[in-house]
């Protein structure tokens, strides 16, 4: 079966069976296991709910408050952590004092954010709150996740949580948040900065994700297409609105890499190359391979590529697009093979040296052949 939180903070569970059978009936909350002096009092209204199924943890937002003035609006809430046991009853096990935020809709006035929202982290470390006003805070939640805190750097005071349209956790120290413009970032607790780069940015995007899941996520963004009335620009109910859905995938340094040399973003491969202390080969490699070939190409990649066998056969199979680049390709093919001439004995009986031997043979031959027509043609 399900539970059902309604706004008035009652809990239903709705039981099915394979029978054409089914129940509804409402679930009692249990106060007494909360440590608290004062008497726990259960939510009269509810905003907003979360739940962790590993953990069967429960996190609610409730008994919200407002006041408007010609500042804008503020308001307090209350975070309520409760538990399933393992006979499936709820039970209260922390309820925080009053914490400043605005879930509570004002009648007067439009708010930042359409709906409210509690997130629990995906290991069940840690819980944002995002209030109508867009402030964002950060709780901590204890080893026995029966009671919480207030991250330091997670109060909505910084500039990375005000302003946020939408939140969804990426992984226990990372939240993906975003702005009032569309822009998607990674903000770090730890760090208390945005880590991302290149942020993407999107139309009204909704983020949502797999539950218990680190590194992944989905958005859902729409975009409106107005029917065309000349001299009409307001939006009616003739606009048409179009929804897609984009999915984030948390990815290996490895795969990283190899999306970057895929897209053809070698200035952005090489610098992620030498950040993560990678092989630059294969970036190399693209880079060489998607170049001219001329003098500038062959010392900016050519001769850093560490793969031998790849470099004496663009040697080879190279052409340059002019003669001196040409004769530049030779050069270093000659450079390269220097110590498999054929008056220079070898013994080792290794087949690498015959292949060493057969390419600079065809390099020795094409650059006669490059010799010859420059003669004829001069």
């Amino acid at each position: 079966g399900f539970y059902i939180f309604t706004t008035d903070c009652k809990v239903h569970k709705f039981d099915y069976t394979r029978e054409p059978e089914a129940a509804l009936y409402q679930v009692s909350i249990v106060t007494k296991d909360v440590p608290s002096t004062r008497s726990p009092q259960l939510p009269q209204s509810l905003s907003c709910v979360d739940y962790h199924q590993d953990h069967s943890l429960v996190v609610l937002v409730g008994d919200s408050t407002h006041s408007s003035s010609s500042n804008g609006c503020s308001g307090a809430y209350f975070l309520y952590v409760l538990h399933f046991d393992e006979y499936l009853e709820l039970s209260l096990s922390f309820q925080s004092a009053p914490l400043e935020g605005v879930f509570s809709p004002p009648t007067d006035r439009k708010t930042l954010v359409p709906l409210p929202k509690v997130r629990i982290s995906p290991q069940g470390k840690r819980i944002a709150t995002l209030d109508l006003n867009g402030s964002v805070d950060i709780f901590v939640l204890n080893g026995n996740m029966r009671s919480v805190s207030l991250h330091p750097h997670g109060s909505g005071a910084g500039t990375h949580l005000i302003g946020v349209k939408d939140i969804s956790w990426w992984t226990d120290n990372i939240l993906m948040i975003v702005k009032e413009d569309g822009r998607i970032s990674m903000y770090s607790i730890a760090e208390d900065m945005v880590v991302s780069k290149g942020d993407l940015a999107l139309s009204t995007p909704l983020l949502e994700k797999a539950k218990a899941i680190e590194g992944y996520a989905f958005v859902l963004q729409s975009s409106r297409q107005m029917d065309s009335v000349p001299g009409d620009h307001q939006h009616t109910e003739m606009d048409k609105i179009f929804w897609s859905l984009v999915s984030f995938s948390k990815v290996t340094v490895l795969e990283m890499y190899s999306v970057l040399i895929r897209k053809n973003q070698q200035k952005e491969a090489l610098d992620f190359a030498s950040q993560y202390n990678l092989d630059k080969d294969d970036v190399l490699k693209a880079c060489w391979l998607h170049s001219a070939g001329d003098i500038h190409d062959i010392q900016s990649y050519l001769v850093k590529i560490k793969d031998q066998a790849f470099v004496l056969s663009e040697c080879v199979n190279k052409v340059g697009p002019t003669e001196a680049a040409l004769k530049a390709l030779f050069s270093f093919g000659f450079r390269m093979t220097d110590r498999y001439k054929f008056s220079e004995p070898d013994n080792s009986g290794d087949g690498s040296a015959w292949d060493s031997r057969i390419i600079r043979l065809r390099l020795l031959w094409y650059n006669d052949l490059l010799e010859t027509f420059l003669g004829i043609n001069m």
